[in-house]
């Protein structure tokens, strides 16, 4: 019983507390106001629900590496949103395939895995 939905990470149409999970996954960085679409992810999702997040911290806008441009800075604004962090880690190597012949580009992320503790 799996239902995926696809929406403007910065406008999402959803109700609040309304899914079991929310991935986030190497979007924040190419958004004008990453902090918006991490808040209206957090506010999607049920208590009790996990989150998950991905980002290389490659953030196209100077306002964007001012806001988020640390990993510390992107736990501490997640945690002040409402979740708990039970695991993350920093660095964790990303191979994106660029093209059929096997040229790649080389990202270092960030992963945060955690639990909505408050609606």
């Amino acid at each position: 019983n799996v239902k995926l939905a696809q929406a403007d990470a910065m406008d999402l149409p959803f109700k609040q507390n309304s899914f079991d999970c929310v991935i986030n996954t190497f979007l924040v960085d190419r958004l004008s106001e990453p902090k918006k679409a991490i808040t209206e992810s957090i506010e999607a999702l049920k208590p009790g629900g996990l989150f998950i997040f991905t980002n290389p911290l490659n953030h196209l806008s100077e306002k964007s590496w001012k806001e988020l441009g640390t990993f510390e800075k992107v736990i501490d604004f997640i945690e002040q949103s409402g979740i708990k962090v039970i695991e993350a880690f920093d660095n964790l190597a990303y191979k994106q395939l660029l093209d059929a012949r096997g040229n790649y580009r080389n990202w270092k992320t960030i992963v945060i895995y955690g639990i909505k503790i408050k609606s």
